[in-house]
């Protein structure tokens, strides 16, 4: 299967069946593409939708899209799952008896819905929506291959209770670990490296719906989310202008894996500021670089 078109193309490791919203691949008739290639017609992760969702709405905005732009969606932050059952899971905590839940909602009430490094209430979030993703039946709004992005949505009203549980179970796990509902993301999301707890921005990805993608390689625990396991790891933006092509990237984990290494976390904090490094590209701009040298190499 492939795709081309003249305004853009997508994917996020998801199926090729929805690499463009209005040119869905089903392949020719009447069987379609071999099925050993992927399904078609199936619900999309969270992280697909939010993919086409916020590109979309900034081409409706802005039209022709900057290198500039593209950075800002790569490291936009929005959290898809919270901005699809936030709107009508706080208004079933008005009234509530219930001390801790109330406070939990107050907490996601002001939250950005994003996660980054500053977001308070995105730790809380991401452990109710880790038991609230396995909800069944939990969307008012059921999947429907012709709006794949869209769709499935709204908080179906039988599961609200089951939300309300696993949002206060939450907010207890926050208490008895010690960390604040409204804890600031960047305190709890760490990279340690070399002594140094480096706070990341991102979230789950496919599971919560962030775009930038980041599994912590373990459970919440006192000193929180304490080690990258994989996810985003070599980030490039690219643009061509009059001299050539333009590229600004980044190593998530820094270019050398020796703690001695001065480049052993160098780049974490790059990404952490949400920095983009130019990489030259020409002869002359490669040996601009301050730290260029040469060696021989002889047998």
């Amino acid at each position: 299967p492939w795709l081309l078109r003249t305004d853009y193309v997508g994917n996020s490791n998801d199926s090729y069946w929805l690499s463009n919203p209005k040119a869905l691949l089903t392949g020719p008739a009447p069987l379609g593409f071999s099925p050993l290639y992927g399904r078609v017609g199936v619900e999309q992760s969270l992280r697909t939708r939010i993919g086409f969702l916020q590109f979309e709405e900034m081409v409706a905005q802005r039209g022709k899209l900057k290198l500039t732009d593209i950075q800002e969606l790569a490291f936009a932050n929005r959290l898809y799952a919270a901005e699809l059952v936030l709107p009508e899971l706080l208004p079933a905590c008005a009234g509530n008896a219930d001390a801790v839940l109330v406070q939990a909602c107050n907490v996601l009430s002001v939250w950005d819905r994003r996660v980054n490094i500053d977001s308070r209430g995105a730790v809380l979030f991401r452990e109710f929506w880790n038991t609230a993703a396995s909800i069944p039946n939990k969307w008012a709004v059921p999947f429907n291959p012709a709006d794949p992005v869209r769709t499935p949505n709204g908080v179906a009203p039988a599961a609200v209770p089951a939300m309300l549980t696993a949002l206060k179970n939450a907010a207890v796990k926050l208490q008895g670990l010690g960390i604040p509902l409204d804890g600031r993301l960047g305190d709890y999301q760490v990279e340690p490296r070399n002594g140094v707890r480096i706070p990341l921005h991102g979230g789950i990805g496919n599971l919560d719906g962030s775009y930038n993608s980041l599994t912590m390689r373990n459970p919440l625990g006192a000193g929180g989310y304490e080690g990258v396991h994989w996810g985003q790891s070599y980030i490039q933006t690219v643009t061509f202008d009059d001299a050539g092509p333009v590229a600004q990237a980044m190593l998530t984990y820094g270019q050398s894996t020796d703690p001695k290494s001065p480049w052993y976390a160098n780049q974490t904090q790059v990404f952490s500021r949400k920095e983009w490094p130019v990489l030259p590209f020409t002869p002359a701009k490669i040996k601009a670089d301050p730290n260029y040298t040469t060696v021989t190499l002889k047998e």
